[in-house]
């Protein structure tokens, strides 16, 4: 059973809905007949509609069926807007009835004729800076929605100089790189950033326990790589730290807490020998396996660590 095309329907006050071949609503803002396809039936009761399907080989239908009937109840009743603002030295928009016209940076202002049941406001900026603002309204969704494609196509948005017409309040991860209001260019995510989040997303999911912990690979300091092994997640006791410079290659170096007290040793055999810990969960924290995680590695296995 589809979640969408089981929702019921609400009928509005005002609006009036005809049942035959095709679905018929009629409201306040206009009227709108929409198609129904061949194995989808409607049903109104009890103020609302409700659409099923004859069976499940109309399941694609059903959901979308159930979308468009809803559109066409709202479109009737409330309508839809869609917003738009123009950025750009110069760039201005003005309507005088039907006929929208737009001067976007070109030799020659560019007119736009407006479909019936489609309207257009244009809101000039208040200060210095700021954008032109559109509101476009019309109770067909689809085609209010061509429209405000269509002015947008017109100038599409340039992230790099803020001109153009885009959507109302478009976030910068969906329009790119660009200006926030502000002056001041969006710079992409730095590779820290997205080792960091992938560490965070692996750290979720890799979790050390007593009979086996988690050996971890972080940066300390500078650029050289260590690798700490903990015997539970969030426990400061049985910390241990392997450091390993460059490509190094030989015996890793093992610092331990017990009781607040350090003791430093050169190993070559098993690291945790004292308490059994032989197995570990290697966790490379983000990096890639070669160069130094690759040497941290093959140190650790060659300590007498198994993962």
């Amino acid at each position: 059973m589809s979640r969408i095309g089981k929702k019921p329907i609400p009928l509005p006050s005002g609006v009036k809905v005809q049942i035959g071949g095709q679905l018929e609503s009629d409201g306040p803002k206009g009227k709108l007949t929409v198609p129904i396809p061949k194995g989808i039936s409607i049903e109104q009761g009890n103020g609302i509609l409700e659409v099923k399907r004859a069976s499940d080989e109309h399941a694609a239908l059903h959901g979308l069926t159930r979308r468009w009937r809803a559109n066409a109840v709202q479109g009737v009743s409330a309508g839809f807007i869609r917003e738009l603002d123009i950025h750009g030295v110069g760039y201005r928009a003005d309507v005088k009835g039907k006929v929208a016209t737009f001067t976007l940076g070109y030799s020659h202002p560019i007119e736009v004729l407006l479909p019936p049941g489609v309207d257009l406001k244009v809101d000039p900026p208040k200060s210095s800076g700021q954008p032109y603002h559109l509101t476009l309204s019309g109770y067909d969704r689809q085609m209010l929605g061509q429209v405000a494609a269509n002015i947008r196509a017109l100038r599409k948005p340039d992230p790099y100089k803020n001109k153009g017409v885009r959507l109302h309040r478009r976030s910068a991860a969906q329009e790119g790189r660009k200006d926030r209001g502000g002056g001041q260019m969006i710079h992409p995510i730095e590779k820290k950033e997205i080792r960091k989040t992938i560490h965070e997303r692996i750290r979720r999911k890799l979790r050390g326990s007593a009979a086996r912990p988690r050996l971890a690979v972080f940066r300390s300091g500078g650029a050289h790589l260590r690798a700490g092994h903990r015997r539970c997640r969030g426990q400061d006791a049985g910390v241990g730290v392997l450091g390993g410079q460059g490509r190094q290659r030989g015996p890793l170096r093992v610092r331990r807490q017990r009781g607040g007290g350090q003791g430093d040793r050169q190993t070559g055999g098993r690291a945790g020998q004292g308490k059994g810990h032989y197995q570990v969960v290697f966790d490379r924290g983000g990096y890639q396996y070669h160069g130094r995680v690759k040497a941290l590695a093959d140190a650790a296995r060659a300590a007498g660590l198994e993962f």
